[in-house]
């Protein structure tokens, strides 16, 4: 069984979607390749990669999620945000990789890719990934920038020479805003303001890392339009319940997160955890 659909978009850009929904990106300079996020860990994800490019091979993860970093150890250079060490430690063990495929998958298939899982490697080393760091891979560059939110060490990035902000988990469909490792809408809604202003001008497509590849050009203000309806308390409150943790759809949407109002961008936020104050 494939785990991973492979997709050429152009020759800088190539698509891995997985069978649990993520997409990850092999972006191909003159010189290096970076792969962008690892996903759940499924063995043979390198042997994959380096038979779509014959350059050298670096690994930058968005963030730490169960999701996105498990797939580390099968490669040797591999940068995170070391603000989500931590975070990493304890999604890269079995039982909640396990737990994140038996909640999307029929269970004859879970088991299948359970079996295929890489062993965790806690204290595996990462390179640090910092804000502002940038990538030159030949011809190609890639502009790594802070946006906290749905972790603490959530990063964007930005490949200027295709117009391209890869916002990953970090302003998507359905951002998540709910667990421990996340930040209050009200701080995230200041840091979404910052990474707009930074950002401003410099592309022209958005690519996240879920389900759908691009969103909407403006999806960074449409999250700041639903931070500003929830700490109105004018969201639409849809219960939302996601492997243990009780939170709300703050804009009613279908089952793949599309809003019935057409608008994309929507928050899944827990109502203890909307204001600084209730964090401290």
């Amino acid at each position: 069984m494939d785990f991973f659909k492979v997709k050429e978009i152009n020759s800088r850009l190539t698509t891995l979607a997985t069978l649990t929904g993520e997409i990850l990106y092999l972006l191909q300079g003159d010189q290096r390749s970076v792969l962008v996020d690892t996903s759940v860990g499924v063995q043979g994800l390198h042997k994959l990669v380096s038979s779509l490019t014959d350059k050298p091979v670096t690994v930058i993860l968005t963030h730490g999620h169960v999701d996105h970093a498990p797939g580390a150890p099968e490669f040797a250079e591999v940068y995170l945000n070391p603000v989500d060490n931590e975070l990493y430690r304890e999604h890269c063990q079995l039982d909640v990789r396990k737990g994140y495929l038996e909640m999307g998958l029929a269970p004859e298939i879970a088991l299948t890719i359970e079996q295929q899982l890489v062993p965790p490697e806690p204290d595996f080393k990462f390179h640090d990934l910092s804000d502002g760091q940038i990538f030159d891979l030949g011809g190609l560059h890639i502009e790594c920038y802070s946006l906290p939110g749905h972790t603490a060490g959530t990063m964007v990035l930005l490949i200027p020479e295709l117009a391209v902000l890869i916002s990953g988990d970090a302003a998507n469909k359905s951002t998540f805003l709910f667990d421990t490792f996340s930040a209050s809408v009200e701080t995230y809604r200041a840091n979404l303001v910052r990474a707009q202003k930074r950002l401003a001008g410099r592309y022209q497509h958005v690519y996240i890392t879920h389900h759908v590849m691009e969103v909407d050009v403006n999806i960074l203000q449409n999250l700041i339009d639903v931070c500003d309806d929830i700490m109105a308390d004018q969201a639409d409150d849809i219960p939302f319940d996601f492997m243990g943790n009780h939170a709300f759809i703050a804009k009613k949407a279908d089952n793949e997160f599309n809003r019935q109002d057409g608008i994309e961008g929507d928050i899944i936020f827990s109502k203890q955890r909307i204001w600084n104050k209730q964090l401290n």
